[in-house]
C-alpha cells in the first residue's frame, strides 16, 4: 500500500513537472535561415527546443542533399521564447568634434549666376547659386553690383 502511494506520488510529481516544462517549452522554435542573406526559410515549433531543433536540422539535411551549393551556408537557429531577449547596450560612441566654417565666399559661376561656397574644417563644402546680372563670367568675384546674397554669413 505504501509502495503504491509512493509510486502514485512519484508519477504525479513527474507528470506535473513534465507538463509544466512542456507548457513552458511550447514557445520554442527553430528557424531555418539562409546564411547568405539571413532570410528565414522555415520555422519549426516543438514541445521543447530539442524537438524543434531536430525537425529543423532534418529539413536542412534534406535541402543540402537536394542542392548542396544553395544551402551550404544555411543553418538552424533555436529560439526559446521563454527566455527574454537581452540586447546589450552598445558602447556609446565617442563624441565627434563638430566642424567649423573655414571660409565663405562667392564667385561668378557663369554670366548672370553667382555661386556661394562655404568650406568647413571637416572637408564639407556647401554651395548655393543665385542670379545676378552683374556677373560677367566664370571666376570673377561677385562683389558689387551683386552684393552678398548667400543664406550663410561671409567669413
Amino acid at each position: 500500500m505504501k509502495f503504491k502511494l509512493l509510486a502514485l506520488g512519484i508519477v504525479f510529481v513527474c507528470s506535473s513537472v513534465l507538463s509544466s516544462s512542456g507548457a513552458l517549452a511550447q514557445n520554442c522554435r527553430a528557424d531555418l535561415i539562409n546564411g547568405g542573406n539571413g532570410q528565414i526559410l522555415a520555422s519549426y515549433d516543438g514541445r521543447n527546443c530539442s524537438s524543434a531543433s531536430r525537425r529543423c536540422n532534418k529539413r536542412l539535411r534534406e535541402l543540402r542533399f537536394q542542392d548542396p551549393q544553395s544551402y551550404r551556408d544555411a543553418y538552424c537557429d533555436v529560439v526559446d521564447d521563454n527566455i527574454p531577449n537581452v540586447v546589450p547596450n552598445p558602447d556609446p560612441q565617442p563624441p565627434v568634434p563638430q566642424g567649423h566654417v573655414v571660409r565663405s565666399y562667392d564667385r561668378c559661376q557663369a554670366p548672370g549666376i553667382v555661386r556661394c561656397t562655404q568650406e568647413w574644417s571637416d572637408g564639407r563644402i556647401v554651395t548655393e547659386d543665385y542670379q545676378c546680372t552683374g556677373c560677367r563670367g566664370y571666376g570673377n568675384p561677385a562683389g558689387d553690383p551683386c552684393g552678398w546674397k548667400c543664406s550663410f554669413p561671409q567669413k
